[in-house]
Order: C-alpha cells, then structure tokens, then sequence
C-alpha cells in the first residue's frame, strides 16, 4: 500500500519535547500508536477518496443524461411542459383568450 500520508516523525518528536518535555526515540512504544494512527487515518482519506470519486462519476452521469434530455428537446421531442405551454399559446393565438388555463 502506498502510503496516503506521509508523518514527519523528526517534527512530531520535536512537537512532544516541545510540548511535553519528553524525548521520544524511534524505538519508544509511543511510535506504535503514531504508525497506528497513520494507518488508520491513510484508510479513512481512502475510504473520502472513493467516496468522492462515485459522488463526481455520478454528477457527470446526471450531466450526460441532463444533456441528453436537452439535445432530444431541440431535436423536436418536447416534454409535458413545453406541449402544455405550446397548446396555450395556440389557444391565445386563435381564441384571444389568455385568461383560461386550458
């Protein structure tokens, strides 16, 4: 697995002397729980990461359709709304009447 996250263990020794006084050798068991939390940290921005991939491949699969829908418009293949509001403006144009809905 290469690893998503890259932990400076120079700066976070430096960090806990800095911090706390304490001085922390490679070797310190406290350096298990740092390689811990780097795995499992490297797991969640994996997890975000294909999570952000799906939302992103299914807007563009919205947008293709969105498209698609618009293209079969302009060719002619007009929807619900676009025939109601033609048939409105028949009627206005051949009744005078722009008062009634239908």
């Amino acid at each position: 697995m290469t690893p998503v996250v890259a932990l400076d263990l120079k700066r976070i020794t430096a960090e806990v002397a800095a911090r706390h006084g304490m001085l922390l050798r490679p070797d310190d068991p406290a350096m298990l729980l740092v390689t811990m939390n780097e795995v499992v940290l490297e797991q969640v921005i994996e997890g975000i990461e294909a999570r952000a991939e799906e939302m992103v491949a299914g807007i563009e699969r919205r947008s293709a359709q969105h498209n698609a829908s618009r293209w079969e418009v302009s060719k002619g293949k007009l929807g619900k709304p676009e025939l109601q509001c033609v048939r409105r403006f028949r009627r206005i144009l051949t009744l005078g009447d722009c008062t009634r809905e239908n």
